[in-house]
This record gives structure tokens, sequence and C-alpha cells, in this order.
């Protein structure tokens, strides 16, 4: 099921960063393409499309624009899976671990380098990382996935069935 969220300016306007902290992700670290929307790591060799999806780039403007949805995690990684874009397919969800080298740990609201990432959106993404757990009797349960929240860049453990944020990545060859 996918579900739309309309966002205002107050997001953008609402950052906080601690003053004279270092930066755990400086804009020197990444590589944006301002024709593409499409920022490498450097740090980590990931390209990160920088918009939300249902975002799309505005190369004029240096800016994300348009509506982010919100998808299911399967719902979710069936998007990542479809999604073309700049000449490339092999675009995914990103696992815990990528999604969280890309939080910017001295600001909030939201917790995300804003030059790099322009949509400055801090609600919650989906990782493609699932939790698994022991249901004790010696089998696998695992109703929920690995998220992050980039209010103020916590991970967190929501039930697949509900909605969250996507922002896709792939690997620089």
């Amino acid at each position: 099921m996918l579900a739309t969220l309309v966002f205002g300016q107050t997001v953008q306007a609402a950052q906080v960063c601690l003053s004279g902290a270092t930066p755990s992700t400086p804009t020197e670290q990444f590589n944006v393409d301002t024709t593409t929307g499409i920022a490498t790591d450097q740090k980590t060799g990931l390209s990160w499309f920088v918009c939300s999806a249902g975002l799309t780039w505005n190369a004029t403007t240096g800016a994300c624009e348009g509506t982010a949805n919100t998808y299911s995690w399967q719902d979710a990684l069936t998007y990542a899976d479809t999604f073309e874009y700049a000449n490339f397919t092999d675009w995914r969800l990103p696992n815990i671990k990528e999604l969280m080298s890309i939080i910017e740990r001295q600001c909030s609201t939201p917790a995300i380098n804003i030059t790099v990432f322009t949509d400055n959106l801090t609600e919650r993404y989906w990782s493609s990382s699932p939790v698994i757990a022991s249901d004790g009797n010696g089998g696998v349960v695992g109703d929920t996935v690995w998220a992050v929240s980039f209010e103020e860049g916590s991970n967190n453990t929501p039930l697949k069935t509900s909605n969250s944020l996507v922002r896709l990545v792939r690997k620089v060859q």
C-alpha cells in the first residue's frame, strides 16, 4: 500500500547543529553530481540519490521537489528493485549500516547533511535489514525491520507492514 506525505518548509528551517563540533558527514566527503542529484560518498564508495522516493531532482535549483512517498517494507523493496535513474538500474534499499553512515551526528531535525541531502525530511527511512529473532522454539521470526529516524539519527524497528520513507543507494563499481 502506497501512502503519500506532504511536507512544508518548516523542517528545513528547523535544523539544529552543535557549534564547534566536527561534522560526521562533511560536505567535502561527498561528490555531488548537480545534474543528476547523485551524491557519491568518497569514504564508503556508495552513491545515493539525494531525494527521497517520490521527489524529483531539479538541476536548475539544486534541490529535491515534489511529494515524498511512504511504503510498507515489501513495497519499498519492490520500488527499489524496479527503480531506474541516470542510466542505473542497480538501485536498492541500503542496509542499516549504510543508512546510518549518512547520519550527521552533530545535527538534529534533520540529522543529515542538508547541503548534500536537500529534501531535509526528518521521518523514518527503511533499511533492507530485517530484525531476526528466535521464537523460543528453535524457529526464526521476523516481523520488524531496522529503520532510521532522521529526526535525531536514531535507529528503530518498525513492523514491516507500517509505512516509512525510502532513500536509495548503489555501490560505485
